[in-house]
């Protein structure tokens, strides 16, 4: 397929600024999705080194920043000189790039105006500044489900990009936010499990950027090792519904050690055998 890469050529900034019933969520959600226009262009967009190349979910603590800061850095210019990744939302909910603006900021060309998670429905804005990650999982849950957003294996996030005003049905918003809702803190702990897991692997190299999150994401020193004890329940309620967002396979346990992972696995088995018994 034919595409057009964002950052293939050295940017010129440009100014934005301007004055002017009984199913399951995700059952509904699916459903709901199908009832949305979606006119393309003749070939999508790329946006390389958006993706984590696991949807959902973060990789290593110092990779993950890097990918944010890249993002921001290809695609906006602060008016005020402040770092770009300044106006990146990092949270352990959303694993692709999103951008709180201030309305000054130029960005790189024309067509990185076309990303998506720069567009939110005018029929539903933001409400509750508190709950901004799992508004921000809302739209990508919105424009993965309606076609208009994708993230490959290597890493690109592929859309056909959105441009003005819009709205979207009632419905399709209230299944997309009912399903983030529902997945948000699942997603939030199987992310902060993997970094804790991948900072432990590679403490030194790992911990400038670990103990940054850790602050940022307000995370007691004493939550880690539950966190990791709960990975494999987390792992098991998202993984049915992790279709819903890609058809890449979901390996929570990718670039962990074997170890680590087997040991997760174990428990995992132990907790399921007393049930596995009782429906004997």
């Amino acid at each position: 397929m034919g595409y057009n890469n964002m950052f293939g050529s050295r940017r010129q900034f440009i100014d934005n600024s301007t004055d002017d019933d009984t199913s399951t969520p995700s059952a509904d959600l699916l459903h709901a999705a199908k009832d949305v226009t979606v006119k393309p262009e003749q070939k999508p967009l790329r946006f390389e080194g958006f993706g984590s190349t696991l949807p959902l979910l973060l990789e290593r603590p110092s990779k993950y920043i890097q990918r944010m800061t890249g993002a921001a850095r290809n695609m906006i210019q602060t008016a005020d000189g402040s770092p770009a990744e300044s106006r990146i939302l990092f949270s352990p909910v959303v694993s692709l790039p999103f951008f709180v603006l201030d309305g000054s900021e130029k960005f790189a060309n024309e067509d990185v105006l076309k990303y998506p998670l720069l567009h939110a429905p005018a029929n539903h804005p933001l409400t509750d500044p508190e709950q901004l990650d799992v508004y921000v999982l809302t739209l990508i849950t919105m424009y993965v489900t309606a076609g208009m957003l994708a993230e490959d294996y290597d890493g690109s996030v592929y859309t056909y990009g959105v441009e003005g005003e819009f709205e979207i049905a009632d419905d399709v918003w209230a299944a997309a936010e009912e399903w983030s809702k529902d997945v948000a803190p699942i997603i939030r702990e199987i992310n902060l499990a993997r970094i804790a897991q991948f900072a432990s692997l590679a403490w030194e190299e790992e911990q400038p950027a670990f103990e940054m999150l850790e602050q940022a994401w307000g995370v007691n020193p004493d939550d880690w090792q539950p966190l990791a004890d709960k990975m494999p329940e987390n792992v098991d309620l998202l993984k049915h519904d992790y279709d819903i967002i890609t058809n890449l396979p979901f390996e929570p346990y990718s670039e962990l050690s074997s170890q680590y992972e087997q040991e997760l696995k174990d428990k995992a088995e132990e907790a399921a055998a007393p049930m596995a018994e009782s429906l004997i």
